[in-house]
């Protein structure tokens, strides 16, 4: 019985120390596939660069798998002052700590460059061709 009672011990140390090694899943080193209509941001890019929707309404929805905040800002970095880009498809997540997610509805063709407020260098397109 005693041997018994030492090996369930040691069974949970070992559950109890490798649960306490679990790393964050929000945060992904860029070779996860994301799944359609969906983009993901990483520390240094968004994946995919560009994604092409082909039909009116679509969601698209970028996930934060990054480290850091980011945000997901229709235009360019150069712009001053308003968002850049056509009024009907003007959007800007607001900052979006690791984990967290933003989605937006696409209902005009063309093509939509955007980045992060964040980190500027960030930048990729949507295309909508219907």
């Amino acid at each position: 019985m005693k041997k018994l009672i030492y090996v369930f011990i040691i069974m949970s140390v070992f559950v109890i120390s490798m649960t306490s090694c679990k790393t964050n899943d929000a945060v992904g080193d860029g070779t996860e596939t994301p799944p359609a209509n969906t983009v993901y941001i990483y520390d240094n890019f968004f994946q995919p660069a560009t994604l092409t929707v082909s039909s009116p309404n679509t969601i698209i929805t970028w996930v934060n798998k990054g480290s850091s905040n980011h945000t997901v800002t229709v235009g360019s970095p150069n712009a001053s002052g308003e968002l850049s880009g056509v009024l009907q498809e003007k959007f800007n997540s607001g900052t979006l700590a690791p984990g967290l997610s933003f989605s937006h509805t696409f209902q005009w063709e063309g093509n939509w460059n955007y980045y992060c407020q964040i980190h500027p260098q960030m930048r990729a397109e949507i295309k909508v061709k219907f």
